[in-house]
């Protein structure tokens, strides 16, 4: 709660600086959320369109292991036989001009995890489809240049509603 009223507070001020005009921002980017509505690590894809909407396409899959690297689950099984995947589709819409935006969007966010004990059979024992979204703020980068996205990352699924902080580094491609 803390969270969402800072970002209430500093979002118009930042929103503010960006009304620079600036057309030589990127297009297409590339980020890592640090923290965010699926988990550390996750790679996006970016693209904005018209100025004022984005679509973002991300996910991630990994081997499902602790903090200190055991594998998590029934021994008998490796590594390479459990795993994590989470994608995310996603549309926001810009607020301002320039490099600093206001971000609001919603998409949807599937999860499942696996185990395989041979080659072909492959077991879902754990999944998810939910709703997420993103209240914050962007710093579009020029292209080759990095920003950053900062906000409130809310997931709602069949377990309830698991608000969460999002920060992602932001790189530039075109």
């Amino acid at each position: 709660m803390r969270l969402l009223v800072a970002l209430l507070l500093v979002i118009p001020a930042l929103a503010a600086l960006g009304q620079d005009g600036r057309s030589d921002l990127a297009v297409h980017t590339v980020y890592v959320e640090v923290l965010g509505n699926a988990m550390p690590g996750t790679l996006n894809i970016d693209v904005l369109v018209a100025d004022r909407f984005a679509l973002r396409f991300g996910g991630i899959l990994l081997p499902l292991v602790d903090e200190e690297g055991d594998l998590i689950g029934d021994e008998h099984y490796t590594p390479q036989d459990l795993s994590f995947a989470a994608g995310t589709v996603m549309v926001s819409r810009l607020f301002g001009q320039g490099a600093v935006r206001l971000e609001v969007g919603a998409g949807v966010m599937g999860r499942a995890n696996t185990r395989s004990r041979a080659p072909g059979d492959t077991d879902l024992f754990d999944s998810t489809v939910g709703l997420t979204g993103v209240l914050g703020f962007r710093v579009q980068p020029e292209p080759g240049g990095f920003g950053i996205r900062l906000g409130f990352t809310p997931l709602m699924d069949l377990r309830g509603l698991h608000p969460s902080a999002g920060l992602s580094v932001v790189y530039g491609l075109e």
